[in-house]
């Protein structure tokens, strides 16, 4: 059953907003480490553009796995829990939950905050780049993986699986989703959280030549000419398509900067202005360069007159964040479908906020 929101109608806007700052709260230095216990050819890392990226598979996923790229997606971890009110995760889970796969993981903040909740389960979390910290809970385990060929793991072999950021690096989500419901155990639980490239605006503030639409609109091209979508928003089909049931999608409005009144969605602004400022330049340089033939002072142009328009208090942008959750059967064979489709706000204030 969706979850009932206190929200209803059109984000209102502060109109005395004092609050466009690049800093954000949380500390986030304890989960970034270089050093790792995988072998050390893993540590041979590709530098391009005065970035950092992964070697192994090379060049199979577009972002740099340095420091400053970690720092981003430690921020874009606490706007998660912010969005969904300090939990870290949407599927209905039990305290019977006994094995967690994070597909993804980037700097393993997410499986090591799992492991105080399931403090007895093994959280297994798998990345390409392997810049997880080295000292981490018993329960927890990090793997360096490629998700887009076959998965290691023996079928029936986890209870929950989260998928989270995935968007623009899955050559097919059907093949994809297809290995995690052979992975799950039956009755387990599969989460996807993704974000959309799409620059909205409730009060038409987005202005016409807008340049962070123009930005989203060349990543997704990128995406496309080497076959990896950043569209996810079919989600729900496509896992109900490969058998899971008691599928549920909750859509939230992500704000791009501190202009909400309702406190909590200012914060998640705040954030938000903070994580995309921090993350655009990695987002971008090797899908423009190596995809759509781009030099660097061209990409520089681009990103400054995006930077410029996050920072315009007059633009009152948003774009959405799909969590879509759904359940492998208890008998496996079973084929019920019952997805809700439709898409609701989940986070959309109004005057009772």
């Amino acid at each position: 059953m969706a979850m009932k929101s206190k929200y209803s109608g059109p984000i209102t806007v502060d109109s005395e907003d004092d609050d466009y700052t690049t800093s954000s709260s949380s500390s986030t230095t304890g989960y970034v480490s270089d050093t790792t216990t995988f072998a050390t050819t893993i540590f041979d890392y590709k530098y391009e553009n005065g970035r950092r990226y992964h070697s192994y598979r090379e060049g199979a996923y577009w972002a740099p796995n340095d420091i400053q790229q970690n720092d981003q997606l430690n921020l874009f971890h606490q706007i998660y829990t912010l969005v969904l009110q300090g939990e870290l995760y949407d599927a209905p889970l039990t305290g019977n939950v006994k094995s967690i796969l994070d597909v993804g993981t980037g700097t393993g903040i997410w499986a090591i905050e799992m492991s105080n909740k399931f403090p007895c389960a093994r959280i297994v979390g798998n990345d390409l780049s392997p810049t997880q910290p080295s000292w981490v809970p018993l329960n927890v385990e990090f793997e360096v993986d490629d998700i887009t060929q076959d998965w290691t793991h023996p079928s029936c072999s986890f209870d929950f699986i989260h998928a989270r950021a995935l968007a623009g690096s899955i050559p097919c989500w059907p093949i994809f989703l297809s290995r995690a419901y052979r992975t799950l155990s039956p009755g387990g639980w599969f989460e996807s959280v993704e974000t959309t490239l799409e620059q909205l605006s409730d009060d038409n503030s987005v202005p016409p030549e807008s340049a962070v639409t123009e930005w989203y609109r060349l990543l997704s091209e990128s995406g496309g000419n080497v076959g990896k979508t950043f569209d996810t928003t079919n989600m729900s089909t496509w896992m109900e398509e490969q058998g899971f049931v008691n599928v549920r999608q909750r859509v939230f409005k992500i704000p791009t900067a501190p202009w909400p009144a309702p406190p909590a969605l200012k914060e998640i602004g705040r954030q938000n202005l903070a994580n995309l400022l921090e993350g655009m330049e990695g987002f971008s340089l090797a899908l423009f360069t190596r995809v759509l033939g781009w030099d660097t002072a061209d990409i520089d142009a681009l990103l400054a007159r995006v930077r410029s328009e996050l920072l315009d208090r007059k633009v009152h942008s948003y774009y959405r964040m799909f969590v879509v959750i759904g359940q492998k059967p208890e008998n496996a064979a079973a084929s019920e479908k019952t997805a809700r489709n439709s898409v609701k706000f989940s986070n959309e204030p109004g005057p009772s906020s």
